[in-house]
């Protein structure tokens, strides 16, 4: 998100993409059945969690793996010094 607002708002937009992704697709012309997605989620903001683009992915990475052990449709953000 470029000029990312602060990690609560981040997390708030990741929240809004996960509900988006969990409505059920039915309306797919070719497909007689209907599918459901579930997200997990890692939430990291520039300067905070990264100084770079790599450092940054991997923050989020990871935050996303802590995500995923919290089960399914979680978000987790990324620990200040995850990438420093």
């Amino acid at each position: 998100v470029p000029d990312a607002p602060e990690l609560d708002q981040l997390v708030a937009i990741a929240r809004k993409l996960a509900q988006l992704l969990a409505q059920p697709f039915n309306d797919l012309p070719n497909l007689p059945i209907t599918i459901h997605v579930s997200a997990s989620i890692g939430v990291a903001r520039w300067p905070d969690h990264g100084h770079d683009a790599d450092s940054l992915i991997e923050a989020a990475d990871n935050a996303m793996y802590q995500a995923k052990h919290q089960g399914e449709d979680s978000i987790a953000t990324a620990t200040s010094n995850a990438a420093l």
